[in-house]
């Protein structure tokens, strides 16, 4: 009797373990994430030629880890104009939403008659990281080149150590299941844990001024390569256009963040023509939880507002 019942339980958690599993990968999307890989300097990059479907989406990179459906080769088409677009997850979309609804992708399908849209983006990205991209693989014989920059960038450094973040997936999960919790439901229960420690900190150090000893020398090094991107571009004698976005914080308050004038003083020395984009979320809508379903993150209806600012951008 004692084995039959074992047998019975044994049953039941394989099949709960089957069916979570099937859940998991065929309802959730999760077993197949978009994969990087890890370069010294960059960080990380998307892995190239990649057409996964993720949380019931899809998610393509190119054969230059670009997220553009249409691969890019060295020599662009005579009767179009190519344009190189560098971004962060801003510009990247992120899997929470599909290639086609992405920004890049809804400017491809109204000018692609005369023009070449490439996405080179990632999570986390910035100026450090662009550099790192155009050094390996140039600048593909383009004609304009678009940064899309927040007021955070300039602090954004990345990474110097060996490997790559354990959080960044280099390879599929042997189950979906496994990703649910180690990269899902484990890192926000420590999460929890670490916000409710971070307040009992901040209650008993209320009165007390916290200077981060390196902000000054990370401001610093984002100034530097920030200057030495924008030289990159110019030396290739590449027109080059920027666009400041601002995030939903500043979009609420129509106020912009600390290193935003930093950034924009840069853009302006280097002689560089800035678009801002407060003006045009704002002529999308006036309520920024229609457009951000973050703090900086662009919805669906964001991600067409964010396209006009592209496509300005391209004609400007």
């Amino acid at each position: 009797m004692k084995l039959k019942k074992y047998i019975f339980i044994f049953g039941i958690i394989t099949s709960s373990l089957l069916i979570l599993e099937l859940i998991s990968r065929k309802y959730i999307g999760l077993g197949t994430p978009a994969l990087y890989e890890s370069y010294e300097g960059m960080e990380y990059k998307l892995k190239a030629n990649q057409n996964i479907r993720r949380f019931g989406n899809a998610v393509i990179i190119n054969n230059a880890s670009m997220r553009t459906t249409q691969n890019i080769i060295k020599k662009k088409a005579q009767d179009k104009k190519r344009i190189l677009i560098f971004g962060d997850s801003v510009l990247w979309g992120g899997t929470h939403i599909d290639q086609e609804k992405i920004a890049t992708s809804l400017l491809i399908k109204k000018i692609k008659n005369k023009y070449e849209i490439y996405n080179i983006s990632a999570g986390s990205w910035g100026p450090g990281n662009w550099i790192e991209y155009i050094k390996e693989n140039g600048l593909f014989d383009a004609d304009k080149v678009i940064f899309l920059i927040n007021s955070q960038d300039l602090v954004d450094i990345p990474y110097k150590g060996n490997g790559i973040n354990k959080q960044i997936p280099t390879s599929n999960p042997p189950f979906a299941m496994l990703e649910l919790i180690n990269r899902y439901l484990f890192p926000r229960a420590i999460k929890s844990i670490n916000t409710m420690n971070n307040k009992f900190i901040s209650f008993k150090n209320k009165n007390v001024n916290n200077i981060d000893d390196d902000l000054d020398s990370n401001i610093n090094e984002g100034i530097e390569f920030l200057n030495e991107v924008i030289d990159l571009v110019q030396k290739n004698r590449i027109e080059l256009i920027a666009i400041q976005f601002w995030n939903k914080e500043e979009f609420e308050s129509e106020s912009p963040m600390q290193f935003h004038s930093k950034t924009n003083e840069i853009l302006t020395k280097k002689n560089i023509k800035t678009i801002q984009t407060l003006e045009y979320f704002k002529k999308c809508s006036s309520n920024g939880k229609k457009l951000f379903r973050d703090g900086i993150h662009p919805t669906i209806k964001g991600q067409i507002c964010l396209a006009k600012v592209l496509e300005d951008a391209v004609y400007f």
